[in-house]
């Protein structure tokens, strides 16, 4: 019997710069996104959010993409590292489509 995916969309290792910013914060955090798909991505920050929290990511070095996300799940990394589960706003996906155009290389798709 196969196991069957439990996302809708397949996700990528990647290893980009991000900063989320949340209304009502007056500081960002910082971090890596590790792994990115249509429907959401997995970053490690320097501090936790909060489950449900929305943020806005600003993702690469310089790329100017911005992406409205939420936080869908939120798990303890290594050391204070906290790693992000984000879910990203449906109207957003074709911004989060041209990056991953950007940074996955043709060849891995669909692997």
């Amino acid at each position: 019997m196969t196991a069957r995916h439990f996302r809708a969309h397949q996700r990528f290792q990647v290893d980009l710069s991000v900063r989320a910013m949340a209304p009502g914060r007056t500081t960002s955090v910082e971090g890596t996104m590790v792994d990115l798909g249509l429907g959401g991505g997995a970053c490690v920050l320097d501090h936790p959010l909060r489950l449900g929290e929305d943020v806005v990511l600003a993702v690469g070095d310089g790329s100017g993409i911005e992406v409205r996300a939420s936080v869908a799940w939120v798990a303890w990394g290594e050391a204070t590292a906290a790693r992000i589960g984000f879910r990203f706003a449906e109207e957003d996906v074709p911004l989060v489509l041209g990056l991953l155009d950007r940074v996955v290389p043709r060849d891995d798709v669909g692997t």
